[in-house]
Protein backbone atom coordinates (compact mmCIF):
# COMPACT_ATOMS: atom_id res chain seq x y z
CA UNK A 1 0.00 0.00 0.00
CA UNK A 2 1.15 3.51 -0.74
CA UNK A 3 2.52 4.99 2.52
CA UNK A 4 0.56 8.23 2.15
CA UNK A 5 -2.67 6.26 1.77
CA UNK A 6 -1.70 4.20 4.83
CA UNK A 7 -1.35 7.43 6.85
CA UNK A 8 -4.66 8.85 5.65
CA UNK A 9 -6.52 5.59 6.32
CA UNK A 10 -4.90 5.24 9.77
CA UNK A 11 -6.02 8.75 10.71
CA UNK A 12 -9.59 8.54 9.40
CA UNK A 13 -10.44 4.86 10.02
CA UNK A 14 -11.22 5.43 13.73
CA UNK A 15 -13.45 8.41 12.85
CA UNK A 16 -15.38 6.42 10.26
CA UNK A 17 -15.75 3.15 12.14
CA UNK A 18 -16.57 4.74 15.51
CA UNK A 19 -20.03 5.52 14.17
CA UNK A 20 -20.67 1.88 13.29
CA UNK A 21 -20.21 0.65 16.88
CA UNK A 22 -23.85 1.02 17.97
CA UNK A 23 -24.91 -1.18 15.05
CA UNK A 24 -22.08 -3.63 15.69
CA UNK A 25 -23.02 -3.73 19.37
CA UNK A 26 -26.41 -5.17 18.49
CA UNK A 27 -24.57 -8.13 16.96
CA UNK A 28 -21.43 -8.51 19.10
CA UNK A 29 -22.75 -7.25 22.48
CA UNK A 30 -19.99 -7.38 25.14
CA UNK A 31 -17.35 -8.26 22.54
CA UNK A 32 -17.61 -4.76 21.02
CA UNK A 33 -14.36 -3.88 22.81
CA UNK A 34 -12.54 -6.52 20.79
CA UNK A 35 -13.91 -4.98 17.60
CA UNK A 36 -12.58 -1.60 18.75
CA UNK A 37 -9.22 -3.16 19.60
CA UNK A 38 -9.15 -4.68 16.11
CA UNK A 39 -9.72 -1.22 14.60
CA UNK A 40 -6.85 0.17 16.72
CA UNK A 41 -4.65 -2.77 15.68
CA UNK A 42 -5.45 -2.08 12.03
CA UNK A 43 -4.29 1.51 12.54
CA UNK A 44 -1.12 0.19 14.19
CA UNK A 45 -0.41 -2.03 11.18
CA UNK A 46 -1.07 0.85 8.77
CA UNK A 47 1.34 3.06 10.74
CA UNK A 48 3.95 0.31 10.75
CA UNK A 49 3.84 0.21 6.95
CA UNK A 50 5.36 3.71 6.90
CA UNK A 51 8.45 2.64 8.90
CA UNK A 52 10.56 1.48 5.92
CA UNK A 53 10.18 4.86 4.22
CA UNK A 54 11.13 6.85 7.30
CA UNK A 55 14.01 4.48 8.09
CA UNK A 56 15.34 5.17 4.59
CA UNK A 57 15.24 8.89 5.37
CA UNK A 58 12.34 9.58 3.05
CA UNK A 59 9.48 11.34 4.83
CA UNK A 60 6.02 10.55 3.53
CA UNK A 61 4.02 13.62 2.62
CA UNK A 62 1.03 14.60 0.60
CA UNK A 63 -2.18 16.54 0.59
CA UNK A 64 -5.61 16.72 -0.94
CA UNK A 65 -8.17 19.48 -1.19
CA UNK A 66 -10.48 19.74 1.75
CA UNK A 67 -12.32 23.01 1.16
CA UNK A 68 -11.00 24.27 -2.19
CA UNK A 69 -13.18 27.39 -2.16
CA UNK A 70 -11.49 28.49 1.07
CA UNK A 71 -8.06 27.35 -0.13
CA UNK A 72 -7.84 24.67 2.58
CA UNK A 73 -6.25 21.30 2.09
CA UNK A 74 -5.51 18.34 4.31
CA UNK A 75 -1.73 18.04 4.55
CA UNK A 76 -0.04 15.02 6.09
CA UNK A 77 3.65 14.52 6.82
CA UNK A 78 5.17 11.36 8.22
CA UNK A 79 8.76 11.44 9.40
CA UNK A 80 10.41 9.26 12.04
CA UNK A 81 8.98 11.15 15.01
CA UNK A 82 5.47 11.25 13.55
CA UNK A 83 5.50 7.52 12.87
CA UNK A 84 6.88 6.80 16.35
CA UNK A 85 4.10 8.87 17.95
CA UNK A 86 1.48 7.22 15.73
CA UNK A 87 2.75 3.75 16.67
CA UNK A 88 2.62 4.65 20.37
CA UNK A 89 -0.89 6.10 20.06
CA UNK A 90 -2.30 3.15 18.13
CA UNK A 91 -0.37 0.58 20.19
CA UNK A 92 -1.62 2.04 23.47
CA UNK A 93 -5.08 2.19 21.88
CA UNK A 94 -4.94 -1.57 21.29
CA UNK A 95 -3.87 -2.15 24.90
CA UNK A 96 -6.51 0.15 26.42
CA UNK A 97 -9.35 -1.22 24.33
CA UNK A 98 -8.30 -4.81 25.03
CA UNK A 99 -7.97 -4.15 28.76
CA UNK A 100 -11.30 -2.33 28.88
CA UNK A 101 -13.06 -5.50 27.77
CA UNK A 102 -12.62 -6.97 31.23
CA UNK A 103 -12.78 -3.69 33.10
CA UNK A 104 -16.00 -2.11 31.85
CA UNK A 105 -19.23 -3.36 33.37
CA UNK A 106 -21.85 -4.92 31.16
CA UNK A 107 -24.23 -2.26 32.50
CA UNK A 108 -22.20 0.54 30.90
CA UNK A 109 -22.95 2.20 27.59
CA UNK A 110 -20.14 0.34 25.85
CA UNK A 111 -20.68 1.66 22.30
CA UNK A 112 -20.43 5.25 23.58
CA UNK A 113 -17.26 4.47 25.56
CA UNK A 114 -15.50 2.79 22.65
CA UNK A 115 -16.69 5.46 20.22
CA UNK A 116 -15.01 8.16 22.30
CA UNK A 117 -11.84 6.07 22.63
CA UNK A 118 -11.64 5.57 18.87
CA UNK A 119 -12.34 9.24 18.17
CA UNK A 120 -9.64 10.24 20.66
CA UNK A 121 -7.16 7.88 19.03
CA UNK A 122 -8.03 9.23 15.56
CA UNK A 123 -7.53 12.81 16.75
CA UNK A 124 -4.16 11.91 18.26
CA UNK A 125 -3.09 10.23 15.02
CA UNK A 126 -4.18 13.38 13.19
CA UNK A 127 -1.94 15.45 15.47
CA UNK A 128 0.98 13.10 14.80
CA UNK A 129 0.75 13.41 11.03
CA UNK A 130 -0.62 16.91 10.46
CA UNK A 131 1.35 19.33 8.33
CA UNK A 132 -0.50 22.63 8.70
CA UNK A 133 -1.58 24.87 11.56
CA UNK A 134 -5.33 24.90 10.96
CA UNK A 135 -5.41 21.14 10.72
CA UNK A 136 -3.29 20.87 13.90
CA UNK A 137 -5.73 23.15 15.72
CA UNK A 138 -8.73 21.08 14.57
CA UNK A 139 -7.18 17.79 15.67
CA UNK A 140 -6.04 19.36 18.96
CA UNK A 141 -9.55 20.57 19.72
CA UNK A 142 -10.92 17.15 18.80
CA UNK A 143 -8.63 15.66 21.45
CA UNK A 144 -9.96 18.26 23.90
CA UNK A 145 -13.57 17.30 23.20
CA UNK A 146 -12.99 13.55 23.20
CA UNK A 147 -10.89 13.62 26.39
CA UNK A 148 -13.66 15.69 28.01
CA UNK A 149 -16.17 13.01 27.08
CA UNK A 150 -13.91 10.19 28.29
CA UNK A 151 -13.01 11.85 31.60
CA UNK A 152 -16.66 12.73 32.14
CA UNK A 153 -17.87 9.32 31.01
CA UNK A 154 -19.70 8.73 34.29
CA UNK A 155 -21.87 11.83 33.99
CA UNK A 156 -23.77 11.16 37.18
CA UNK A 157 -20.64 11.55 39.33
CA UNK A 158 -19.85 15.18 40.23
CA UNK A 159 -16.11 14.51 40.47
CA UNK A 160 -16.13 13.08 36.95
CA UNK A 161 -17.88 16.15 35.57
CA UNK A 162 -15.54 18.45 37.52
CA UNK A 163 -12.43 16.66 36.22
CA UNK A 164 -13.73 16.68 32.66
CA UNK A 165 -14.52 20.38 32.79
CA UNK A 166 -11.12 21.21 34.24
CA UNK A 167 -9.31 19.14 31.61
CA UNK A 168 -11.38 20.69 28.82
CA UNK A 169 -10.65 24.24 29.92
CA UNK A 170 -6.93 23.52 30.11
CA UNK A 171 -6.65 21.72 26.77
CA UNK A 172 -9.00 24.00 24.87
CA UNK A 173 -7.25 27.06 26.31
CA UNK A 174 -3.91 25.58 25.37
CA UNK A 175 -5.16 24.98 21.85
CA UNK A 176 -6.30 28.56 21.50
CA UNK A 177 -2.94 29.83 22.77
CA UNK A 178 -1.14 27.48 20.37
CA UNK A 179 -3.24 28.79 17.49
CA UNK A 180 -2.68 32.42 18.50
CA UNK A 181 1.05 31.84 18.78
CA UNK A 182 1.43 30.38 15.31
Amino acid sequence: MDPFNAIVIAVFLPFILAWTLPVLYSVFKQRIGWISALIAFTCFVLNAQVIPYTMAGTPVKGSFNWLPAAGLSLDFYGDGMAVLLALIVSGVGVIIMSYSNGYMSTKEDLPRYYQWLLLFMGAMLGIAYTDNTIQMFIFWELTSITSFMLIGYWRERPESVYGATKAFLITAGGGLLMFAGS
